[in-house]
């Protein structure tokens, strides 16, 4: 059984900025009515690990914790993506760069992800199954839109921004890369592909 988490389940504000979050942490300071998502996700990985205790027979349990999901879409709509729209939002020009700056990874190293997970010896304890997908360094939005502005540069991307930065967090992506074999896609490449899907598609403006 493959559980589609979120780093938003390891991640949590108890740690500064030093803190290297691995599969070992857990967030314990989201609730229901602070922060819903990450409370969401780590409420399913619970459950899931209770399921398989009582499960007979050899079935194993991994976990997939990917961050900020970044690729081409499938559809010919943004679908109420928030990667999508956000990117979306950057190259077409109607959003102002956001002070954020968080892991990404490329979406189909998270497809990888599950497809090995499906096929690797996991260890016995469900709770050594959980797999960070993401680059290490977070990336600034800042950072995202200077990409985007170097392989678009007719279009009008935002490259200021007056607000300051959310706090910094570092991904410790080690067991994905030894234990599922995932080689990460450069973000740049993932964003640049990205940008031409969502121009081809009529997602974003096409500008000659």
């Amino acid at each position: 059984i493959i559980v589609t988490s979120s780093v938003a389940a390891v991640r949590n504000t108890n740690h500064d900025e030093t803190h290297h979050y691995s599969e070992k942490d857990f967030n314990v300071t989201a609730t229901l009515k602070t922060e819903s998502y990450p409370f969401s996700k780590i409420q399913a990985e619970m459950k899931a690990h209770e399921l398989i205790k009582n499960q007979k027979g050899n079935v194993e349990l991994a976990i997939i914790n990917p961050s900020f999901v970044l690729g081409p879409p499938i559809g010919n709509s943004l679908n109420k993506s928030t990667s999508l729209s956000t990117v979306a939002g950057y190259l077409g020009g109607t959003w102002k760069v956001l002070p954020l700056q968080f892991g990404c990874v490329d979406i189909q190293n998270v497809v990888d992800a599950h497809i090995a997970a499906s096929k690797v010896k996991l260890a016995k304890d469900s709770k050594d199954n959980r797999f960070i997908i993401s680059h290490e360094v977070p990336l600034p939005h800042l950072e995202m839109c200077k990409i985007l502005k170097k392989h678009f540069p007719k279009y009008n991307v935002p490259l200021t921004m007056n607000k300051k930065m959310n706090r910094v967090y570092l991904l410790d992506n080690t067991k994905a890369k030894t234990v599922l074999g995932i080689k990460f896609i450069p973000i740049e490449t993932t964003l640049k592909n990205m940008g031409e899907s969502l121009i081809k598609k009529g997602l974003v403006e096409k500008i000659e």
